[in-house]
Formats: C-alpha cells, sequence, structure tokens
C-alpha cells in the first residue's frame, strides 16, 4: 500500500521469517539419511585375548556431511575403533577430484572377561546372557572442516543474575548470553536442544563358547536402522 512503511523482517516461533503480511521464508532443518548396515551384533564369551569383535558401518546418504557419535550403555564391556567423527555427503564423493567416503567402518569390541578389573562391582553379572544397547547420535554439519562434538553441545553460554521478590522471597533469573550479531533472535541465544537423529544397535551377549551364530545382522522389521522410518518384511 502506497505511504506504508516496509515493514522489518521478525521471526515467530523460531521458525517463519516475515516481512510483510505474509511469511516470506520457512526456517527448515537439514534433512538426514543415513543407516547403518548392522542393528543386531552377538558376542560369545571369551576368556584371553584378543577380544571378539564385529564390523558394521554408517552410510550418509544425504548430499551434506554429518556428525556422529557413538554411546552404549556398557561402556566398559564394549568399546569402538571410533567414537566420534564426520562423514561426508554423496555429492562431496560424487567429486573426481576429491577422495573422500560417504561412509564410515565402525568395529566393535567385547572386553574379555579376564580383561575386567578385579574391583569391576558387576563382574558376576558380565558372565550371564543379557542384551546393551549402542546409540548412534547424527547431526547435520555445514561444513566438513566443521569440528563434530560441536554438533552435540547441549550447553550454551550464558551468564545468571538474580533478584530476591520480597515478602515470599520468591526468585528472578535473568539469563544473558552473547550475540553474534544484532539482528539475531535472542530466543535462539537460549535454545539449550540441538538437531539430531538416533539409530539403535542391540549388543547381545550368550555367555557361551564363540559359535559361527555369533554373526552382526540387519533386522530391518526394527527401528532404528535408518532416519527415514523403517520397513516390515513380509512373511511367506
Amino acid at each position: 500500500m502506497k505511504g506504508k512503511r516496509a515493514m522489518e523482517p521478525v521471526m515467530s516461533n523460531d521458525r517463519w521469517v516475515w516481512s510483510d503480511a505474509s511469511a516470506d521464508v520457512e526456517l527448515v532443518e537439514l534433512p538426514m539419511r543415513v543407516s547403518i548396515s548392522k542393528n543386531r551384533l552377538v558376542f560369545g564369551c571369551v576368556e584371553e585375548k584378543p577380544a571378539p569383535e564385529h564390523s558394521f558401518s554408517i552410510v550418509n546418504h544425504s548430499e551434506h556431511p554429518v556428525a556422529f557419535k557413538i554411546l552404549t550403555s556398557d561402556n566398559y564391556s564394549y568399546f569402538v575403533s571410533q567414537k566420534i567423527g564426520v562423514i561426508e555427503g554423496v555429492r562431496v564423493r560424487a567429486l573426481p577430484f576429491v577422495k573422500t567416503n560417504n561412509t564410515q567402518q565402525i568395529t566393535v569390541f567385547r572386553r574379555p572377561t579376564s580383561c575386567y578389573r578385579q574391583d569391576f562391582g558387576d563382574v558376576k553379572r558380565t558372565k550371564l546372557p543379557h542384551k546393551q544397547r549402542m546409540h548412534i547420535l547424527v547431526a547435520p554439519l555445514l561444513s566438513w572442516t566443521s569440528n563434530p562434538a560441536s554438533a552435540f553441545l547441549f550447553t550454551r553460554s550464558f551468564e545468571k543474575l538474580r533478584i530476591c521478590l520480597e515478602p515470599h522471597k520468591q526468585r528472578m533469573h535473568i539469563l544473558v548470553a552473547p550475540l553474534l550479531s544484532w539482528t539475531s533472535n535472542p530466543a535462539s541465544a537460549f535454545l539449550f536442544t540441538r538437531s539430531f537423529e538416533k539409530l539403535r544397535i542391540c549388543l547381545e551377549f550368550t555367555a557361551k563358547p564363540p559359535s559361527p551364530n555369533d554373526e552382526a545382522q540387519l533386522l530391518q522389521e526394527k527401528r532404528g536402522w535408518n532416519t527415514w522410518g523403517y520397513t516390515t518384511q513380509k512373511k511367506g
């Protein structure tokens, strides 16, 4: 409308960018298409070294790089060859002059029973059949040169000021945080969650001597082996 002052760009709900009566741009997260080659690893009971091991691959089907971080419910009995890292996207892999791969192979080891510390409080339980969980966190990265650990920092830098409210002595906290630009949305400085997906692997211990049945499998009917959903196998 003539004579009407243009509206300054603003944000609402940390999602929409407005510069007029209608929303102009929607801020969306980078799509992540990541999968794992195995989601069930079976280990037998081994007394001495070498430690039994299984390998699986993390595949990045996205065009942009992703960071991964591996967590286990028993990080003493199980340990991995690489805990955190970056996997390149398929676009970079397709470049003929760049030598890279959109797949990262991970080897999982289980500690032999004779290698447990004597002061470990739950040695008897480790000799019984049980299942543990492995979680693989994957998060988008804007650049392959970024530190992958920065994608999983769930704390922000801020200071806290305090005010006492009489007569009931309630507390008022004022959080202050730095901003890189005066045009940034102030609410973004206090978002303590990050965007990531979680892949899942079952670590099964049989408590029996190793056998050919102790193998790594991909059970596609189980959730958590990819970031875009799951498929159900048809029974014949």
